[in-house]
């Protein structure tokens, strides 16, 4: 009987070493699909926040490029109100110069309002 009991136990510890090497087994399997799945998720990551720079920097050029344009429009308005001012001077500047340069007895020049 005693063999027999001591039988049982040196099964028991063969099966408890298989369980063991079973379950490091398995450990190691999922600690290794925990890496490939994190490294996944790490390039998958880095793959999203490179895109979302992209987008970003590509949504800063377009809003530049709409300022630009904008400060190119005021900048023509205001070349066009300048123009149209120096002309206006320049008009009264040649009336003023023949109202000088001429008596009033020989010509009469109507100054634009």
């Amino acid at each position: 009987m005693a063999l027999e009991v001591l039988n049982q136990i040196k099964e028991a510890e063969s099966r408890a070493e298989q369980i063991v090497r079973e379950a490091r087994r398995q450990a190691n399997r999922m600690i290794a699909e925990a890496k490939s799945e994190s490294q996944s998720n790490i390039e998958a990551a880095r793959l999203a926040a490179n895109r979302l720079v992209e987008e970003v920097i590509e949504e800063a050029r377009q809003q530049a490029d709409r300022e630009i344009e904008q400060l190119k429009a005021q900048t023509e308005r205001e070349k066009a109100k300048l123009r149209s001012e120096a002309e206006a001077n320049v008009e009264k500047a040649v009336l003023f110069i023949i109202q000088q340069s001429f008596p009033s007895s020989y010509l009469t020049v109507k100054s634009k309002p």
